[in-house]
Order: structure tokens, then C-alpha cells, then sequence
């Protein structure tokens, strides 16, 4: 966590250890969620592929210090289970797992850390294995 409430270093090099957040503006609650609603002023790598993507990020939760959930826009031209998009926010997000909502679906992605890869999707449209 850097000084500017970050998610991890803002490099995301160590990979072997969950990002973490903490925000002035921040919500935590009983079942360990924090909710991060001032995206205009939240930094961290997944935001800048989001945005490449055409994705406006307009929420982000953190289950118990480790697991996003990106809830996004929908996006005429990009699906959320874009397995480019996908591949580049698990590489952005140190290859822990995250959940993507969009207002017409989800997926929810799972990743080997140590291989760096992804091995399974679940979503409204069902389950694939990376395998």
C-alpha cells in the first residue's frame, strides 16, 4: 500500500503478496469490504486497461483485503469475458482473483499466481477451464 492509498506499490512487481487498500473515502463494513466510489482519484494498473478497453470504472469493492470487484459501464464495443481483457487485468492485479460486473452480467476470474495465468471463468453465461 503506498502513500497515495494505491493498491499495492503501484508497480504491482511483488506478486506473491494480495494488494491492499485503504482510502479516506473509504467504506468498510462488518463483512470486511471496502468500497471505493472516487475512481477519478483512484490509481492502480487495472484502471488504465479498464480505460484502454473503453471501460469506466464506476466502483470497486475489496472482500477481505484482496479480492476486487470491478463494477464497469457496459461497453458496446468490448464484452467483459474479452479473454484479452481478461488476461491483462489478472496480469495488472498481480493474478489474484477479481470479479467483473457490468449491469448485464459478470464473470468471475481465477488465477494461478504462481503460473501466472488464468484457469477458470465463471459468469451469467457459465464456467470455462484454462486448463
Amino acid at each position: 500500500l503506498n502513500d497515495k492509498g494505491q493498491l499495492g506499490d503501484g508497480t504491482n512487481q511483488d506478486k506473491t503478496r494480495p494488494v491492499k487498500v485503504a482510502f479516506d473515502n473509504q467504506t468498510v463494513n462488518a463483512d470486511d469490504r471496502t468500497v471505493i466510489t472516487d475512481i477519478r482519484n483512484w490509481e492502480h494498473p487495472t484502471k488504465k486497461v479498464f480505460e484502454s478497453y473503453g471501460f469506466k470504472i464506476t466502483k470497486v469493492e475489496i472482500l477481505h483485503k484482496v479480492y476486487p470487484v470491478f463494477y464497469v459501464q457496459p461497453n458496446n464495443a468490448c464484452s467483459i469475458d474479452s479473454t484479452q481483457l481478461l488476461k491483462e487485468i489478472a496480469s495488472q492485479n498481480g493474478y489474484w482473483d477479481y470479479k467483473i460486473v457490468d449491469g448485464k452480467g459478470y464473470i468471475e476470474v481465477f488465477c494461478d499466481r504462481k503460473q501466472n495465468k488464468i484457469i477458470r471463468t465463471v459468469s451469467d453465461k457459465g464456467e470455462l477451464d484454462y486448463k
